[in-house]
């Protein structure tokens, strides 16, 4: 599952449940009132990750080229300048985006915006912001405690209006 994107690199680890894990995210009301707090830095973060669409993961401490997962690399392969990273690294504590950006291949086109992780890499759950132009499925009216269907993994989304949505994934 896509999950171990989140868990790879960044150095924490915590139990993998899924009814404590839900309880590690922040609601879906904090989530709605920080992008409408900050809709103009949010609408540039994602301008630039759109700029920078080569690399699919950016974190505080690594990032993830298209061509190449390895890391460390050498600072002139990080897929951009280090002052493009520090000001995307910014942008993310002024964000409250802990985990960073990420893109998928499952979901091309669609830029995450990680806030929180809970779990390990064999499983666990992570909730943030997903931009996308086209719309997005399967849509729940709230995140807050989601109904995972009794799959083993998934995504979720909910519609925050435009191409905006709080996304909720599970699995391992």
């Amino acid at each position: 599952m896509t999950l171990s994107r989140l868990a790879a690199g960044t150095g924490f680890f915590f139990f993998a449940s899924l009814s404590a894990a839900c309880a590690g995210h922040p609601s879906d009301a904090v989530l709605g009132r920080r992008l409408v707090e900050h809709h103009a830095e949010f609408d540039s973060l994602v301008s630039m990750a759109q700029i920078d669409s080569h690399v699919t993961r950016i974190a505080q401490d690594f990032t993830w080229l298209d061509s190449s997962a390895a890391w460390p690399r050498p600072n002139d392969r990080l897929g951009f300048s280090q002052e493009r990273w520090n000001d995307y690294r910014r942008r993310f504590r002024t964000l409250g985006l802990d985990l960073g950006i990420t893109r998928t291949e499952d979901e091309p086109g669609v830029v995450f915006l990680d806030v929180s992780g809970v779990g390990m890499v064999t499983g666990g759950a992570s909730k943030g912001y997903a931009y996308s132009m086209r719309p997005l499925a399967p849509l729940v009216a709230s995140l807050d405690d989601p109904d995972t269907g009794g799959r083993k993994n998934g995504r979720l989304y909910k519609p925050l209006g435009g191409p905006w949505y709080i996304y909720y994934e599970w699995g391992g």
